[in-house]
């Protein structure tokens, strides 16, 4: 595969935020590294007509810190 068909793909993960039993929220996962070669994890949810943005450097944490915002 060529440089220039390899850059036509994009992955993107998917997944939920929950704020109860009826409130659930979709959201998309960004993966990369900051200047000094750390890794993180960065992630962005449509909430009716805001959206939340939240990194951290695990997804588990970043899952747990976005699962607490939108209670709130």
């Amino acid at each position: 595969m060529s440089k220039k068909e390899k850059e036509r793909f994009k992955i993107s993960e998917m997944f939920i935020a929950k704020a109860d039993v009826d409130r659930c929220f979709f959201g998309i996962i960004k993966r990369g590294k900051d200047e000094d070669g750390n890794s993180y994890v960065f992630s962005r949810i449509k909430m009716q007509d805001v959206f939340l943005c939240a990194s951290a450097n695990d997804q588990k944490v970043l899952g747990k810190n976005l699962d607490e915002i939108c209670i709130i």
